[in-house]
């Protein structure tokens, strides 16, 4: 009952996600440039030190409208404009089938670098904040969503379920292998790929979490979440117990634990409005305690491509967002605030 449970709320907001995005972006947009008591941690679970702890010690904007903000209240790691010249990162859409845009559904962020994985190009685009270079790839990528880079190797896989492998590739973007999934795994599709303790980790999108080591994957722990997408629910992992309340006209999604931490991505709602219309999106993070650490987050009706908005979490705790809006992406170091 748990799977169903953790399944149905990863596709629920999917499609939460995608019915609220279709009515942000119509067919004639302009397409621009082209307190329960905790326990322990599982022995197993990713206990990195959370150096990059959320604080309210960045000034605050100007505006008050911006404070929390994604973009306009934080430090604005990358900015790439859409097109179709080699600077542009790509992007299509919409066409007689479907009335939004499709771009950029991954990055990471590993040495100092970010990746960004270019899909409709076919490529990673690097930056270290002063120059930029574009690995492009060797296969088609039509169905990899996910990046992690590990060393010097790009690891990409897909949401989908039942995508078999990983595929592996080097700086240059050179294929050097396909790592064969766990058949639950497979089933149930990716939901992130990140580092952990030095290894390749994975939550598919039933929330079961899987480290890569030598001998191959191994399953160490799953989330179970109930009830699912309410604004007052319990997460378990492990022997934890651990309430959660997100507040009124939101739909909450646990992203993933790190440490001592959890992330959530929540969906927030218009109460004035006559069909239920997605406002916001923010990204959180939360102590067992049930304690709001820090958030940020980005008005829906400036995102401009079906996947929006992501999250990445840094093996020291510190959370970046991709933010795709209608004159770019950017990928950002949120100023997290307590309220």
């Amino acid at each position: 009952m748990k799977s169903i449970v953790k399944k149905s709320l990863a596709l629920l907001l999917a499609g939460l996600i995608l019915a609220g995005f279709a009515g942000c972006i119509s067919p004639g947009a302009d397409k621009p440039g082209i307190e329960p008591e905790i326990t322990s941690v599982p022995s197993e679970a990713p206990t990195e030190a959370s150096s990059g702890a959320p604080s309210e010690d960045y000034p605050l904007p100007e505006n008050p409208d911006a404070v929390g903000d994604c973009v306009k209240d934080a430090e604005v790691l990358l900015h790439i404009p859409y097109g179709d010249e080699k600077e542009g990162v790509g992007l299509t859409g919409p066409d007689a089938e479907r009335d939004w845009y499709n771009g950029p559904e991954s990055f990471t962020v590993a040495d100092g670098k970010i990746y960004l994985l270019d899909t409709i190009k076919r490529r990673v685009i690097v930056s270290d904040g002063e120059t930029t270079d574009y690995i492009d790839i060797s296969e088609p990528l039509a169905y990899w969503t996910q990046i992690a880079v590990i060393g010097d190797k790009l690891y990409l896989g897909d949401s989908s379920e039942e995508i078999p492998v990983l595929a592996v590739f080097d700086m240059t973007g050179n294929k050097l292998e396909d790592i064969e999934l766990p058949d639950r795994m497979m089933e149930n599709g990716i939901s992130k790929l990140f580092t952990s303790n030095g290894h390749l980790a994975i939550y598919d999108n039933e929330l079961v979490f899987y480290k890569m080591e030598d001998d191959g994957f191994s399953e160490v722990y799953d989330i179970g979440v109930d009830p699912v997408a309410e604004p007052k629910f319990t997460v378990t992992f492990g022997d934890n117990e651990i309430g959660l309340d997100t507040g009124d006209n939101t739909r909450p999604g646990v992203q993933m634990i790190r440490d001592d931490r959890i992330y959530l991505e929540v969906l927030g709602y218009d109460p004035d409005a006559d069909t239920e219309s997605i406002r916001e999106v923010s990204y959180r993070v939360y102590d067992f305690s049930g304690k709001l650490l820090g958030a940020t987050a980005v008005d829906r009706r400036e995102l401009f491509t079906l996947s929006g908005s992501k999250m990445y979490v840094s093996p020291e705790g510190e959370l970046y967002v991709m933010c795709c809006m209608k004159d770019g992406v950017y990928v950002t170091k949120p100023h997290l605030r307590a309220e």
